[in-house]
């Protein structure tokens, strides 16, 4: 039996989710007490309590944080003791930036504001309010509030699994890079190694993607890619640019150019071409990173 406090709020929730999803207890029972009077018989059973209780002690899966003394009672929360607890044990170490939204979002740091707005924070706040509405006469169930929680970090924590894939990739999928880190070449890596080659510097990626199985045939993505947050360069004009010598005219010629400068390619799974790529897309990179003439005023 797992013990938390009603009314869980995301520092309950992702404390007892860890200790199902990844600290051998999934098939425990979760149980709610009255944080202000907890029974206690239910802490005594209990083979693990979280943010609740008035004890820490990970060895016996005690993990409150209430009751410590002063700022120390806000320099920890209970999902990050128990991360810690579980991090020398169990594959965890993606869910690090989750489990700091938490702690933040519980002890009121200010990086959490935007969760707490429009973000995981709100979404559950806003999940009660939404049902004490609709529902005016029901108290929506402790047991319906986990559950929702649960399905949201359930989906993040595929998120953040495949994105430390991602970085994880860029060692052997990166076939080129710039002098000064700008312009990436990745080569049969998935889309988020792409924004992971963002990550670490790059502003400029040109890819050519796994194949994908699309209305019964194979698709070969390839393309250029611009990072999100700058506005140059258009990396259709330098596809153009490019595309006058000869061993790229013809594969560049049957890409799309989004008209806002930050994609150029073909073969993507909403936009299918069924042929494989031709041309070497290191070879590619390096004439876009000599084409781009970012060091020169007024060069996009």
């Amino acid at each position: 039996m797992i013990v938390t406090h009603t009314n869980p709020d995301f520092d309950a929730i992702c404390g007892v989710w860890l200790l199902k999803r990844f600290g051998g207890l999934e098939n425990e029972t979760v149980e709610f007490v009255n944080t202000g009077n907890p029974d206690a018989e239910k802490l005594q059973k209990a083979d693990a309590v979280v943010d609740t209780g008035r004890r820490l002690d990970s060895i016996n899966r005690r993990f409150d944080h209430h009751h410590l003394p002063g700022q120390d009672a806000n320099n920890t929360c209970a999902a990050m003791q128990v991360y810690q607890s579980l991090k020398h044990f169990a594959e965890i170490a993606h869910l690090e930036p989750l489990v700091n939204l938490i702690f933040a979002g519980d002890t009121g740091r200010g990086e959490a504001n935007a969760s707490r707005e429009l973000g995981l924070h709100a979404i559950l706040s806003g999940c009660k309010a939404w049902f004490s509405e609709q529902n005016p006469d029901v108290r929506l169930s402790d047991e319906a509030i986990l559950a929702y929680g649960f399905g949201l970090l359930d989906v993040l924590e595929v998120r953040l699994r495949k994105q430390a894939k991602a970085r994880a990739e860029l060692k052997e999928k990166v076939i080129y890079k710039s002098g000064d880190g700008l312009v990436w070449a990745i080569r049969h890596g998935s889309q988020g190694s792409t924004f992971a080659a963002y990550d670490e510097g790059a502003r400029v990626v040109v890819f050519e993607g796994q194949p994908i199985e699309v209305d019964g045939g194979t698709t070969y993505p390839i393309g250029i890619m611009r990072a999100g947050e700058w506005t140059e360069p258009n990396v259709g004009k330098l596809a153009e640019r490019v595309a006058v010598s000869k061993s790229f005219a013809d594969e560049i010629g049957k890409w799309f150019k989004h008209p806002a400068g930050f994609f150029a390619g073909r073969g993507t799974a909403k936009a299918p071409v069924f042929e494989p790529v031709k041309i070497d897309i290191a070879a590619l990179a390096e004439a876009i990173d000599a084409t781009w003439l970012r060091h020169l005023p007024g060069g996009d």
